[in-house]
């Protein structure tokens, strides 16, 4: 992705700026560049890849991080600058360029710079996130990508937000726009940004361009699988475009194999990469689905302590706005960051498409209905919603009541705000939108800084189409499981690690099948490898046992005691509830691993953010 701070003011040398951007693992070797004005400064660290570069004309700078392309148009370019060239030609005047935003796909942040006047783009749902810190006269000081950063050059890093750091613990996300730090605030997504600057004063300005906003009436379901299908292989054909040497991630599901089939039916794939730290299924699956697609197969291995050490990585390279965990690291690890062009993987299909973040009380109120009570649903209803608990939340008791109550009000506040562009679903659509609010967005922010990396289904035709999809349609992955049916073919033959039957197996033989483990007394085998001295590796999926990982991980019971031995703990204490502080001192067997690893992370970035201003 790259990364870019805009300093209005001369509080801080940008050379001081450029070093904290550079000094960050798996980004040491790419340049920070400097460009100063008379308001300020701006300093850019350009995203990996080909034709990213920023480019200068006539007295403007324009400059992107992430992978923007223009529909039908990024194949041509072959310039370093080539995107910010074709960006500069369509962006010509100082109004919203809507030119431009028609036909802008990806995740994406675009810069224009003139003397008095900074344009800021976000991308269509926010998955690039935008923030600003402001002084306390309200007016902008800094701008840029990464929260962390900014706060500290602003001189905010010890204003700890206590509402964020406990709903992170509790709800795996923090609402819509607040931060861990109480001056810093996310930009609105699928908007441009303006900052005017003259006679000393900064004037803002905004401009929503795009919403996912629900349909007034939900199409059936015929109608809106066609819709996907279409949109996935526009879409691999899209990414692909301008791009010789492409590879994948290949798992042993559903959506990675989706990817693979999608971009092999317009071209030509590489490689497939699957993360490996011990041979399992999910490798096995993965290294048969490749050889049926005649595409070279390449296990990137993670060393043992692979997931002890990342956290630490993370939160170097990205901050704790979101869950630290950049499973990426093991392609730089591996040294394979610039042996392609671009790395395409499946995120993102699992939120736009499923039911991954469907309140709990709908997901089983449509599992229970009738055909007839289903067809009734899909009839438009307004209002508001008390559905807000999903499979990611924690129990609030865990909190401080004082907490407890800001949260609250901070939750039901974004989603009076949701309920405006999306009376049905605004409940489900809160735990990802914006998408720099989703629980795992950190894998893909970290990629796309360690390596040229790109989402296909977070491209422009895929989110139109999710942003039309009914409660139905997601329910057990309803549509995408028709559509990667028919875009998988042959590839539908080869076990889903994940079940151990065929992936053209529907929910129900899935769920059989699992009984089915369960009765026999072979859902260990199924789930676990032989045990090793390192016990969180033994799985059969491409991550780790987060119970064994907390339990047993020497890298993590040393993060506990460094939290334990700092000033996080006074402010921990004002956050948590006497159960909360419990499991800050130790994690045991029944608690959520979930939970345990976001208060052990937020500790550290606690201590961190008070260490700045400790003698």
């Amino acid at each position: 992705m790259g990364d870019f701070i805009i300093q209005i003011g001369n509080r801080v040398d940008p050379q001081h700026i450029a070093q904290n951007l550079q000094n960050r693992p798996g980004v040491e070797n790419r340049k920070a560049r400097i460009w100063r004005f008379e308001w300020g400064s701006v300093v850019i660290q350009p995203p990996p890849g080909r034709k990213y570069e920023p480019f200068e004309k006539d007295g403007l700078l324009f400059a992107c991080v992430g992978r923007p392309n223009i529909m039908d148009v990024t194949r041509k370019l072959r310039d370093p600058s080539g995107f910010c060239i074709e960006a500069a030609d369509r962006w010509r005047s100082d109004s919203p360029p809507i030119q431009l935003l028609d036909t802008l796909t990806g995740m994406f942040v675009l810069l224009k710079v003139a003397s008095e006047q900074i344009t800021v783009v976000t991308d269509l749902l926010g998955s690039q996130p935008l923030y600003e810190t402001t002084d306390r006269s309200g007016q902008t000081n800094f701008v840029g990508t990464l929260a962390d950063p900014i706060a500290n050059l602003a001189g905010m890093s010890d204003k700890i937000d206590s509402a964020s750091i406990g709903e992170l613990i509790v709800y795996d996300q923090i609402s819509f726009p607040f931060t861990t730090f109480r001056h810093v605030r996310e930009l609105e997504p699928g908007a441009t940004h303006t900052w005017r600057i003259a006679g000393g004063e900064v004037h803002r300005d905004m401009h929503v361009y795009w919403q996912p906003i629900e349909p007034d009436s939900w199409l059936d379901q015929r109608t809106v699988t066609e819709k996907l299908v279409h949109a996935i292989r526009t879409g691999a054909k899209d990414i692909a475009q301008g791009s010789e040497r492409i590879a994948v991630t290949l798992s042993g599901g559903r959506d990675s194999r989706a990817v693979l089939a999608a971009l092999l039916r317009n071209r030509g794939v590489d490689a497939a990469l699957t993360f490996c730290t011990r041979e399992n299924r999910e490798s096995r699956t993965a290294a048969q689905i490749a050889k049926a697609s005649n595409v070279r197969h390449i296990l990137v291995r993670r060393d043992p302590d692979f997931y002890g050490t990342v956290l630490a990585r993370t939160m170097r390279l990205l901050g704790s706005e979101v869950r630290a965990t950049v499973h990426g690291y093991a392609i730089v690890d591996n040294g394979l960051e610039h042996e392609f062009d671009v790395v395409i993987g499946g995120f993102l299909a699992d939120t736009l498409l499923k039911d991954h973040f469907m309140p709990n009380q709908m997901r089983n109120r449509l599992r229970r209905d009738s055909l007839f009570k289903k067809l009734k649903h899909l009839i438009r209803r307004r209002g508001g919603s008390d559905e807000t608990t999903s499979r990611w939340h924690a129990s609030p008791n865990l909190l401080s009541e004082n907490v407890r109550d800001q949260i609250y009000e901070r939750r039901q506040t974004r989603l009076e705000q949701l309920l405006q562009i999306r009376p049905v679903t605004a409940a489900e659509w809160q735990g990802f939108y914006p998408i720099s609010r989703q629980h795992d967005v950190a894998t893909a922010w970290g990629n796309s800084r360690l390596f040229c990396a790109d989402k296909l289904f977070y491209h422009r035709h895929m989110i139109e189409v999710a942003a039309l999809l009914s409660p139905i349609d997601r329910l057990g992955g309803s549509v995408s499981r028709q559509a990667f049916e028919r875009i998988c073919g042959t590839l539908n033959q080869f076990v889903n690690a994940n079940t151990g039957i065929p992936a053209s197996a529907n929910e129900r033989e899935e769920s059989n099948h699992r009984r089915e483990l369960r009765q026999t007394q072979k859902l260990d085998k199924f789930l676990h490898l032989p045990a090793s001295d390192k016990p969180w590796n033994d799985v059969h999926h491409s991550w780790a046992n987060s119970k064994k990982l907390l339990l047993h991980s020497p890298h993590w019971k040393a993060y506990r005691r460094l939290m334990i031995d700092s000033r996080a703990t006074e402010v921990l204490e004002s956050i948590l509830s006497e159960d909360g502080m419990r499991m800050c001192n130790e994690y045991l067997e029944e608690d959520d691993p979930r939970v345990q690893s976001t208060l052990v992370q937020v500790g550290l970035h606690v201590k961190n953010s008070l260490g700045l201003f400790e003698s």
